[in-house]
């Protein structure tokens, strides 16, 4: 569940947008922040749920929207997202005293306290002329490594090791990447060598059909001289 800080700020954000974009996405999007905070079944989501089901009536009996009045919405959406807020605010300062009432009532012991306490009762111990023995150095856990290996010598080799992967890994993309362009080249040289030949037989078709057209021509001219001749 989202803080109440958070609701807030998305409700005012809402207030703002009232009469930006589309109303039911608006209506929706205002429901959804209350939905989360306050839950389905409160009254004030089922008040908010029960004005976008109004708006979707009115929006089936009229196809274009033209008819609704969209400004009823909007001032009823801004009066329920108030009364949202108004209570999620009183909620959160309660909630604000509540905790600063808790944090009155726990000792105000802090650990530098504790810590100086300490100290204290240690010198009043020592001025006494109790004979204080020093204790004894705690031993450094020894790190232990495979093969009873250094572990300045297993770090240099880890870091050869890493290196080397990076290197070989770096040697196969370049390699892989070489050869797919060589293997594009081809296709491309190919591709281009295809096209030519298109080209060439496309001009070849074209210089025919412009002789039969030609010639075709020549035979229609013939034989409307003959025509006139025979008149």
């Amino acid at each position: 569940m989202p803080t109440l800080n958070y609701t807030i700020k998305k409700l005012e954000e809402q207030k703002r947008k009232v009469n930006q974009g589309d109303l039911e996405v608006w209506l929706n999007t205002t429901h959804s922040y209350i939905e989360d905070q306050l839950k389905s079944y409160s009254t004030r989501a089922r008040n908010f749920q029960s004005l976008i089901n109004d708006y979707r009536v009115q929006k089936i009996g009229d196809s274009y929207g033209s008819k609704i009045d969209q400004s009823h919405f909007r001032s009823k959406g801004i009066e329920y997202i108030n009364e949202c807020l108004s209570y999620l605010k009183d909620d959160l300062t309660q909630q604000e005293k509540q905790t600063k009432l808790e944090s009155e009532q726990k000792p105000p012991i802090s650990e530098p306290e504790l810590m100086n306490k300490r100290i204290k009762t240690f010198d009043e111990h020592s001025n006494s002329g109790a004979k204080v023995f020093p204790v004894a150095p705690l031993d450094k856990p020894k790190t232990q490594l495979p093969f009873g290996i250094p572990p300045a010598l297993f770090w240099a080799i880890f870091a050869a090791l890493v290196g080397a992967a990076f290197l070989l890994g770096k040697e196969f993309g370049q390699n892989r990447f070489d050869k797919e362009k060589s293997d594009w080249y081809d296709e491309n040289k190919e591709l281009k060598k295809q096209i030519q030949t298109v080209q060439e037989k496309a001009a070849k078709q074209e210089e025919h059909l412009t002789k039969i057209i030609g010639e075709n021509e020549q035979e229609i001219l013939r034989l409307e001289r003959e025509l006139e001749e025979n008149k």
